[in-house]
């Protein structure tokens, strides 16, 4: 088949899970990639793509390529997406992520572009939407979105790209899009109670120069990684024998990231925020869910446990993009 991609922000280097998704699909369809906005932090190994941001330029692109499905990102995008499958008769799908399908706990709204999900979505075009089971309730109650049309999945993660039993180095590590959902200045003072220890923290874009600040200001000691293409990010992840992830408690729109899955098949040991009960699910036996950093600091001076690490190595196995790929392109 012909897959017409239509992704905003493409090429971000943050995008692995299009990344991976893209690795998979090229397997055995034909791929053409429209990006609707420039990136934050670009990828130097993207693949070949086309800038088109005015919808009639999107719509003379697609009917060049003649492709047989539409697929996007982001339910942010829905409406375009839409209006591109109505006016070329080409069917489309779309994999939501967390912060598009999520409402923000600090302010307890919910975002404006699902009010109107069900105009676009609720169509014969539409084949499905990819969601992460957390947020089809928000879907179906507030974005009134046909329960049939949206399709439970998990993260998009090509963990045999970074699976790897050998032993790990003694760093900790945090990664991820500087954002303030992900509030990484709590890794800067998680740094503070454990100056002994290395801190990286591969970071992109946003925010970045702002948790600079705050770790010379407080006395941290995070080192600041330059942006390293993703090829490169399996030899990162050995280098460190955990990975803290950090979110806002109060917003709460972290979803389930494929970075977890990453450290796992890397045999770097996760740590996760308990910023909702999903999070239990996700990560299961193969890390840990903490409420404050406090409470991990201890855990972080001793030995990672063996045998966790080894079920961790098992458990990623089961996400692997290749085994659930098929729930994608069967919609198609």
């Amino acid at each position: 088949m012909k897959v017409q991609y239509i992704v905003k922000n493409y090429p971000q280097l943050s995008q692995t899970y299009i990344k991976s998704e893209l690795k998979a699909v090229m397997q055995n369809h034909e791929v053409s990639i429209i990006a609707t906005s420039t990136p934050n932090v670009k990828d130097s190994e993207a693949l070949e793509f086309q800038q088109v941001s005015e919808e009639e330029e999107i719509i003379r692109q697609v009917e060049a390529f003649q492709p047989d499905i539409i697929h996007s990102h982001y339910l942010v995008l829905a409406e375009l997406i839409s209006r591109v499958s109505l006016k070329t008769g080409v069917p489309f799908t779309i994999r939501a992520h967390s912060f598009d399908a999520l409402k923000n706990n600090l302010n307890n709204k919910i975002p404006a572009h699902i009010e109107n999900l069900a105009r676009y979505l609720n169509t014969d075009l539409c084949k499905g939407v990819l969601i992460f089971p957390f947020t089809r309730d928000l879907l179906v109650a507030e974005g009134k979105v046909d329960s049939s049309k949206l399709v439970d999945t998990v993260p998009v993660v090509d963990v045999n790209a970074f699976y790897n039993e050998s032993q790990n180095g003694d760093f900790i590590m945090n990664t991820g899009a500087c954002i303030p959902k992900k509030e990484m200045q709590t890794f800067v003072k998680l740094s503070q109670l454990l100056p002994e220890q290395t801190f990286n923290l591969y970071g992109l874009g946003h925010d970045i120069d702002k948790i600079y600040k705050l770790n010379q200001e407080i006395g941290g000691s995070v080192n600041f990684i330059p942006p390293v293409p993703y090829s490169q990010m399996p030899r990162e992840y050995k280098k460190h024998k955990s990975m803290v992830y950090t979110a806002n408690m109060d917003i709460k729109t972290v979803g389930w990231p494929m970075a977890a899955l990453e450290a796992m098949a890397s045999g770097t040991m996760v740590y996760m925020p308990r910023i909702r009960p999903d999070i239990e699910n996700y990560i299961g036996d193969a890390g840990y869910v903490y409420e404050n950093i406090e409470e991990i600091a201890d855990q972080l001076k001793r030995p990672v446990d063996n045998e966790k690490r080894q079920y961790a190595f098992e458990y990623a196995k089961k996400y692997d993009i290749i085994k659930h790929i098929s729930t994608l392109t069967e919609l198609w």
